[in-house]
């Protein structure tokens, strides 16, 4: 309530003309009543937190544990001990009923008993189920990576890398770049298998693959979401250079002329060629290598492209259209670049072991970026033809 009352009556006053960030006004603006209105909103907020600070101090403090369930509630959380174990549970619960239906004081024992899926260890792993998110059938084993800082550094290196180009310290980020790609490269084998396993017990008399052995475990779904949020932020870019040619006046400007039409056709033949080839390497000897190896060496190619596109593009501080056509351009370049990166990636699990005739999934991901690569690397390569148009010049 005290959020809501403070600002949703802040747009009733920006409405009213009131600027943001000001602590004082002329009396004759009449704002008075709705902000004193915002005041006691943050009043019922402020003592809504001190509220919940004060119960945790006095829990802290004079709080003693007590029997499992003390609220006598039917769902499943009050199943663990309290307070609850780092792990939660046990084992895994198999729920056939309504989850306000359950009974946590007699569920809970069994669970810490083991009688409830993967309540044992094996081979030392993270273990967790998969299920299908509408029937809740088994699906597959999930085995969580150890715990590392790798990941931890990883996100520190990236975003060195996002960092440096955005406070223009350009020498940071091919070390940053670096970094990255070497972090990944430590912290992923301990997530394969060197050989098929097959379908493993998980308790209750039932058995489920691995999840190197699936065809879409939580990790390719994973990258599927973050490229569908990477395409959005690369629709933004494009939307963008548009949305100036309906709204701002002479824009393009009519002497834009972009004649690069060999590096953008060589750029794009290469993305198209590493996605097609990207979809033979399917685990199988022979075929696998020779996929990468042409995934790779296209990409590369791309990259060259890419880079003679760039330096034929006119000084991208001249014009928003050319720093627009700039920009989808190092956007193309860089995805070319981990496409590369993954096939790389790809030649070196194999070499290593970690791929095999059911142990694909490495394979399916880099599938994934190629072939995003390819259809964005396309409109990429386009767009700088596409503005041109726009002005009325044609392509060259």
């Amino acid at each position: 309530i005290g959020f809501n009352v403070t600002f949703f009556i802040m747009h009733l006053t920006g409405l009213r003309g009131m600027p943001r960030r000001v602590f004082e006004y002329p009396q004759a603006a009449g704002w008075e009543v709705l902000n004193f209105i915002s005041s006691v909103g943050s009043f019922v907020m402020t003592i809504g937190f001190a509220l919940v600070a004060l119960d945790l101090i006095m829990l802290i403090r004079h709080g003693r544990p007590f029997r499992r369930d003390p609220w006598e509630a039917g769902t499943l959380e009050w199943a663990t001990p309290t307070p609850p174990p780092s792990y939660n549970f046990g084992s895994l619960p198999h729920i056939e009923t309504r989850a306000d239906a359950l009974k946590p004081h007699s569920l809970g024992p069994e669970l810490a008993a083991g009688r409830g899926y993967l309540g044992f260890m094996r081979n030392g792993w993270m273990e967790t189920l998969t299920v299908d998110m509408v029937s809740g059938r088994l699906d597959h084993v999930v085995v969580l990576p150890r715990p590392t800082y790798l990941p931890l550094w990883t996100a520190i290196a990236t975003a060195a890398f996002f960092a440096s180009l955005l406070a223009k310290i350009y020498w940071l980020t091919p070390v940053a770049f670096v970094a990255v790609i070497i972090l990944f490269f430590l912290w992923t084998p301990a997530t394969g298998l060197k050989h098929e396993i097959g379908p493993l017990d998980v308790g209750r008399g039932e058995r489920a693959l691995h999840h190197q052995e699936v065809a879409q475990p939580p990790s390719w779904w994973a990258v599927v979401f973050a490229l569908a949020a990477n395409a959005t932020l690369y629709t933004s870019l494009v939307f963008g250079a548009f949305f100036l040619w309906l709204s701002a006046p002479n824009w393009p400007p009519p002497d834009l002329d972009f004649t690069f039409v060999l590096p953008s056709l060589i750029g794009a033949g290469a993305l198209v060629t590493a996605a097609i080839a990207g979809r033979f390497a399917d685990g199988q000897p022979g075929r696998t290598v020779t996929s990468l190896a042409v995934t790779l060496a296209a990409h590369i190619i791309s990259v060259g492209a890419v880079a003679v596109l760039l330096m034929s593009i006119p000084a991208p501080t001249g014009h928003a259209a050319s720093a627009s056509a700039f920009a989808v351009a190092v956007y193309v370049g860089l995805h070319a670049a981990i496409g590369a990166v993954l096939a790389i990636y790809g030649l070196w699990r194999w070499n290593s072991g970690y791929i095999g005739p059911s142990r694909v999934l490495d394979l399916r991901i880099g599938r994934l970026w190629h072939d995003y690569t390819a259809v964005a690397g396309l409109i990429g390569l386009a767009f700088p033809f596409v503005l041109q148009s726009l002005t009325g010049i044609g392509g060259r």
